[in-house]
């Protein structure tokens, strides 16, 4: 069952992240044209693309951390057993769990505060800024994830 879960949560983070590069390349296409061509160019779409970074950001950062392809700070693996390394799997995926817990908390309080005094014009702009604290636990629940069931990623790293 987390497999499969997994596994969906896995295909609409792909689909998501691939539509928001796709649009973020359209709207600097858009840009460049209305800019050179016609000496405009368009405020929303720079305000959409800003935050559309921030999706493609967040979204290829739990991609890459639910096929440990992560940042690592892993100096001492040349030090370790493979029996050490897997030992430290599960410890170190709850720090890192707790950590971007803690990110998502203090991105959503941010949020909060900047959803209380956006104007009703700019309340479009604060729910695209979403992404911040959302971000966070999507990353935090990878993390979870591998503490809870470090088989399906030795699975999914076998595949």
């Amino acid at each position: 069952m987390l497999n499969q879960l997994n596994h969906y949560f896995t295909i609409l983070e792909k689909s998501l992240a691939a539509l928001s590069l796709l649009l973020l390349l359209l709207f600097a296409l858009i840009q460049v044209i209305a800019r050179n061509f016609f000496e405009t160019g368009f405020p929303v779409l720079e305000v959409i693309s800003r935050h559309l970074v921030l999706y493609v950001t967040f979204l290829g950062a739990a991609l890459i951390t639910t096929d440990h392809k992560h940042i690592k700070i892993d100096f001492l693996q040349h030090f370790l057993s493979v029996r050490q390394k897997q030992w430290l799997v599960r410890p170190l995926s709850l720090l890192a769990a707790l950590v971007c817990a803690a990110f998502a908390w203090h991105a959503a309080r941010f949020w909060l505060d900047e959803w209380q005094y956006a104007s009703t014009q700019d309340e479009w702009i604060v729910i695209l800024a979403s992404i911040l604290p959302v971000g966070f636990c999507i990353i935090g629940l990878h993390f979870f994830v591998q503490v809870i069931n470090p088989k399906l990623d030795a699975e999914r790293q076998q595949a």
